[in-house]
């Protein structure tokens, strides 16, 4: 189990599961998108803001702040994936 302020990975038999902590919106999908990146790339949460190589903007719409979350990390990890990141 790995566990910080802002997010908790938690192994399950069939993956994991990723608690996130936030006190706003903002807060709690930078926190998501934290704990999912941890877990998908652990040295990717050790560089600092000056290491990371790009900041991006992205628009998403959802009927539900749990759809957009859930679109969001989607998104977010499939731009990764195109990117090779």
């Amino acid at each position: 189990m790995t566990a910080n302020k802002k997010f908790e990975i938690i192994p399950e038999d069939i993956g994991v599961r990723v608690h996130v902590r936030g006190k706003t919106c903002r807060e709690l999908f930078r926190n998501a998108l934290a704990g999912v990146a941890a877990y998908m790339k652990p040295t990717v949460t050790a560089l600092s803001k000056n290491q990371r190589k790009e900041k991006e903007n992205i628009s998403i719409e959802a009927l539900d702040i749990n759809s957009l979350l859930v679109d969001f990390l989607s998104g977010v990890i499939a731009h990764a994936d195109i990117r090779g990141a």
